[in-house]
């Protein structure tokens, strides 16, 4: 075991001895005096590193895409939550945010706390208003919400006729180059009447 005397982390120098230190300590069990010298090194080693090496707190598309690996989930099964699979995908790349409605939805499937994904470092803040009530807040919150759900199907909505109207394009291209192409392989008129040969047996009137 390494010999560590407790002094304050001002380096990563010190940051190095006193994880040496943790290292060698291992799992074993200690008394209490050298089990709270343990703690306190411990407590040392997190504060430095919160201070120098911040974590930031993950993003929403971050956090939804964990828990969709951690329970095997695709896009679509997630379309009861959000409405459209487009929505879904919008939300995973980062090109928008979830909406209090569906943070409510998706917390329940998932079983977990709505403060996950408020913390998150994208996520809107609860909307207050001075002189405001708790009831006039929520309700402008609400407001707030199927407003920018009305928006999310409008894009979705628009998204899926644009995709409708490619396909028609293509649909219509393909039919016009089918018809060229039958008229072209169809005989002309001159083609298709040929003169009749009168045969050997025949008289001329």
């Amino acid at each position: 075991m390494k010999v560590y005397d407790i002094k304050p982390i001002k380096n990563q120098h010190d940051l190095a001895e006193a994880v040496a230190f943790l290292e060698s300590v291992g799992d074993k069990k200690y008394n209490k005096k050298f089990t709270d010298k343990i703690e306190t090194v411990i407590t040392l080693v997190m504060a430095y590193e919160k201070e120098h090496f911040p974590i930031p707190p993950p993003t929403q598309a971050g956090m939804l895409r964990f828990h969709m690996e951690q329970r095997g989930l695709t896009q679509k099964n997630l379309i009861p939550e959000f409405g459209y699979q487009s929505v879904v995908s919008d939300v995973l790349n980062g090109k928008r945010k979830m909406t209090l409605a569906q943070v409510k939805k998706v917390c329940k499937r998932f079983n977990i706390s709505p403060e996950l994904f408020f913390e998150c470092s994208d996520a809107e803040k609860p909307i207050e208003f001075e002189g405001s009530s708790s009831n006039e807040v929520a309700l402008l919150g609400k407001l707030r919400d199927e407003i920018k759900e009305i928006k999310s199907d409008l894009n979705a909505i628009s998204t899926a006729f644009e995709t409708l109207r490619n396909q028609m394009e293509k649909l219509v291209k393909l039919a016009t180059k089918k018809t060229l192409t039958a008229e072209t392989k169809r005989p002309s008129r001159a083609q298709a009447v040929t003169p009749h040969k009168k045969s050997s047996g025949e008289r001329s009137v």
